[in-house]
Parts: structure tokens; sequence; C-alpha cells
């Protein structure tokens, strides 16, 4: 027999998170086979078969589409998965999601018992209660996590190839949205952590109201934002695009809805900075990839995490759901993110040079820093911070070196390699380190210009290192004291 099944859809396009969508179309799906075999062996075979034998013959054959992002959620696993977004819960305050067959930590809550024990972005949970959950639904792990709050549940981390064991006690777990706030050179700052059904309207009144406080440029933190409602993040879009195409959806027969801007719009000519990490997942990824695609942002971070599948939610009549791949979403202007992840056009590594590149850029002037640097120690102190090296500083003929990669970081210049070349963007100025014909040294174009140094840029140890003295022609200034080898530079 045919069993015809019609189907309501719910587009899904964050890890744990969920969007309203429109109803989609009916499907016909052969189940005379399956349904002869299954009705067979409940009548013939000696053991007595329950729903638990037919939701594991469903999970066999969900497990052979090889997507992580489609499955089968109980009554009860749905329901608390729309109270993780919506509400509050006992937990332990970390967002997971499926990377590389691995349960992943996109990032641990603020102040919540995962970050308080010192549980990381990219961790993989490999355990929970001494039960190995590896090949685990996102549902599955999330049920485990969560439970009634002063109770305890301890989860294995695999970090970088050691195990490490987290005893947490459960704690009232309430999803912080939007915060906000004025920065210096009436900087507005929004940090969105998700969308939830009430992120819109709080950045709604948060740019309101730092608007009346002065605000006219902007900085947009989506860092560790796994995504959320699609509504909300095209809402959000809205207030800052006018017109035009905001996200398009392709299904698997190629055909394409597309969402455009609709009136509301509340920041206009402007300027515009989004901050990324890897951990920038799904429709944080659509509301950054539409800002960049209408030329109204600057992207400042790493390329992030590549969610572009959408998922669809169908009621079932025991009251679950099935979650299925149904689409993928590209940007404005046709850009695929699915496995590749937006691409920033400022590419800065660490979250604080991240912070201070933003800000640079917001408040057009150069980043002033106090750095100090150890002849032979792979580390340095920058504006009394700790920073480490790629490799020690060098002395070669009686001058101090350092790698080209760690001088970009420090500095919060983007690098880029492109034939063997360096390109670093200095405040506008397009600087060329570029290797000589017939020898290891390199020679340094600024603007297509040549310039001459006094010292070398050198290739050592597989690296480039540049003379601390080229700071100088930076507008740096430079102490050394031979008798200790410390190097300080001032900018």
């Amino acid at each position: 027999m045919k069993q015809r099944v019609s189907l309501v859809i719910f587009l899904l396009v964050a890890a744990l998170l969920f969007i309203p969508g429109t109803q989609g179309e009916t499907a016909d799906i052969d189940l005379d086979k399956f349904n002869e075999i299954y009705e067979l062996l409940d009548l013939y075979h000696l053991n007595e078969l329950d729903d638990d034998a037919l939701l594991e013959a469903l999970d066999a054959i969900i497990r052979g589409l090889d997507d992580p992002y489609t499955g089968y959620m109980s009554e009860d696993e749905y329901n608390e998965f729309v109270e993780r977004l919506n509400g509050s819960f006992g937990g332990v305050g970390i967002q997971i999601t499926l990377q590389d067959g691995y349960l992943t930590v996109l990032t641990p809550l603020k102040d919540t018992p995962a970050e308080r024990a010192g549980i990381l972005a990219g961790d993989r949970i490999v355990g929970i209660d001494g039960l190995d959950v590896i090949g685990y639904s996102l549902e599955q792990a999330v049920q485990l996590i969560r439970g009634p709050e002063g109770t305890t549940v301890t989860l294995t981390i695999d970090r970088n190839g050691q195990r490490l064991d987290f005893p947490l006690v459960r704690e009232l777990i309430v999803l912080e949205k939007v915060e906000y706030d004025l920065l210096e050179g009436n900087i507005g700052y929004l940090d969105i952590d998700t969308f939830g059904e009430r992120t819109a309207k709080e950045v709604r009144e948060a740019i309101i109201e730092l608007q009346l406080r002065g605000a006219d440029k902007w900085l947009i933190d989506l860092r560790s934002n796994g995504g959320g409602y699609l509504s909300v993040a095209l809402e959000i879009a809205n207030y800052f695009i006018s017109e035009g195409a905001l996200v398009h959806l392709v299904d698997r027969y190629g055909e394409t809805v597309t969402y455009e801007a609709t009136p509301g719009i509340l920041v206009s000519n402007q300027e515009i900075v989004v901050l990324v990490d890897q951990y920038t997942a799904s429709a944080a990824e659509i509301l950054a990839g539409a800002l960049q695609d209408h030329n109204l942002a600057t992207i400042v971070g790493v390329n992030t995490f590549g969610k572009a599948s959408v998922q669809s939610l169908i009621p079932l009549d025991n009251g679950g759901y099935l979650k299925v791949t149904t689409a993928q979403y590209l940007t404005p202007s046709g850009k695929q993110i699915q496995g590749a992840g937006l691409i920033p056009d400022k590419y800065v590594t660490g979250s604080q040079s991240q912070w201070d590149l933003a800000l640079s850029l917001l408040l057009d002037r150069p980043i002033e820093q106090d750095m100090v640097f150890h002849l032979g120690r792979q580390e340095a102190l920058i504006n009394g911070r700790l920073y480490k090296l790629l490799e020690p500083p060098l002395v070669i003929n009686g001058r101090a070196y350092i790698p080209l990669r760690d001088m970009s970081n420090i500095l919060k210049l983007p690098l880029e390699w492109k034939d063997g070349e360096a390109h670093i963007n200095y405040y506008g100025k397009e600087v060329l380190v570029r290797p000589q014909t017939h020898n290891q040294d390199y020679r340094v174009l600024i603007d297509g210009e040549e310039v001459n140094f006094s010292l070398p840029i050198i290739l050592e140890r597989n690296r480039i290192f540049v003379p601390v003295r080229m700071l100088e022609n930076m507008d740096a200034t430079i102490y050394f004291d031979g008798s200790t080898g410390t190097i300080r530079i001032q900018k």
C-alpha cells in the first residue's frame, strides 16, 4: 500500500535551535516492503517486538543518510528542545553541536558550571556519567546532561587527545540573549549569543536606547553564536538592510525561496563591524553573510562554522518529531556556506586581537601596543597579557628578529599568503613581503613601491623573520636591553 504523509515543516538552521517556517509539499512514500517484514516478524518471531525495535530500525535508516542533523525526537525531547531555546532549565551551561561525528562544545555560557570548571569551546564530549556517547545524537546527549538543579553530572572531555573528567553540579540556566553597551567613540556594542523568540525585540530595544545615548557606529558580536530562529535573524537583518535579498533557501530539486528585506530599518549609512569565530554558525552566519554581501559591514575574525543546511521538524502521531535536512541556504550573493563557512574580510585569530582590530577600524586609529619580548623565550607580554609566540626571538649578526606571523598577530594586521608572498593590510596600506630570487632574503613593497630597510628579512626554521627595527618604519619605538635580552616595543 501507499502511505501519504502530510508534512508540516519547520525550518531548522542551528544545531540545537529551530525556526518556524511554512507548510511543505506532500510526499509519497512506499512502505509496503518495510511494513510487510515488520508485520511478519511481529506475527511469527519468538520474541515480541516493541516500539523500541521499530525505532532502532528507523535509526539505522537515518544513520545511512550520514547526516548528523537528521533524526527522531521523542515528545519529551522535543519539549526540552523548545524549552532550551526560549526559557530556563537545569543544566551545566554549554552549547553543543555535532562536528566530525563528535559532540563538540560550541561555547560554555557565561558564569555557568561549565565555564567555571574550565570547559572550552572545541572540547569533544566523549562520555556522560561514564557512558560512552560517541555516536549519540544531540538530543540524546542533551537529555543526559540536563537534570534537576543540585544534582551532579560528569562529562568526559577529549581535548587534543587528552581525556579529562569534569564533575559538574547542575544549576538553573537562564538563557541571556543580548548584552549591549555604549563604547568609546559612540560605538554601539551588541553581543548576541543566540536567536531566541525574544532576541529581535531585545536587539531593537538595545539599538534604540544606544541611539538615544549617541551611538553612530556599531560593533555586533556573533562569536560562539550557534544560531536560532531564522525568522529572528532575518528580522534583525532588517534593522540594518533596507532592500534586497537577505538569504536564499535551495531544496534538493534546485528550487529557490528568497527572503527579501521588509520595511523596518533602524540603522542607515553608519559603519558596522561584525565579530565572528569558528563557532559562529547557522542563523548567525545568515545575519553576518547578509550584512557582508550588502557591503554594510566589515567581518572580523576567522572562518565561521559552515552550517548551512536547513532542517524541518515533521510532527508524528505519537507526539514526537522527525528532524530532516530539506534544504541549504545561500547568502544574498549566492555564496555557499555549508562546510566552508563565511570568509571574514579581516582574518584575525584570538578573541582579544579580534576585539582590538574591530575597535581600531571603527575608531579609525592604530592600536596602541606595549610589547615585551625576551630573547630565547617563546612568549611575550602584550599590554600586560601573556602571548605565546610561534618561535622565540632570534639574534642574527647582533640584531633581534621576530616571526612575521607573530608581528602581524600582535599588531592586529590581517596577513594573507598568496603564491609564496605575504600580503599585509597596514591601516589601508598594502604591504607585500616578497622572496628574493636567488637567496633567502625578502624584499618589502608598500603600495607597490619597494622599501629598502637597513636590515634584511630572512627565512629561518621555515618561517619568515623580520628585524625588530623594521617596526620603527611603522611608527613604533624600540627599546633593547642587551644585558637582560629584553626587547620593548611601544606603538
